[in-house]
């Protein structure tokens, strides 16, 4: 219920309204919200907006992925850029959260 009115905002005059709906886009935005997200890799919201691809975790974005990690000068951002691209490869892990492990019986 709260990405149409993130979506909204994201196009807002103000730069402070702009910021709280990426923020709200990359914490809590759909599938609706690639395309903000992916247009934010072009201007101050980067980080924020490839926080919210990675938790998304669409094919589509790769080649912003790779674009931002080839016009970039902040490393934060480089590496954040890099571990998204990356985690769509990732394997799945199982439903606890945490890859199971062998026990070894005494």
């Amino acid at each position: 219920m709260a990405t149409p009115a993130a979506l909204k905002a994201a196009d807002d005059v103000h730069p402070v309204v702009r910021a709280r709906a990426y923020r709200m886009l990359a914490k809590h935005g759909d599938h609706r919200a690639l395309g903000r997200l992916t247009a934010a890799c072009d201007s101050r919201h980067v980080h924020t907006a490839l926080t919210g691809l990675a938790r998304l975790a669409d094919d589509s974005v790769a080649p912003t992925l790779v674009q931002v990690l080839l016009t970039t000068e902040e490393r934060r951002v480089r590496k954040l850029a890099g571990r998204t691209s990356l985690s769509d490869r990732a394997q799945p892990r199982r439903s606890g959260g945490s890859p199971t492990r062998k026990r070894s019986r005494c």
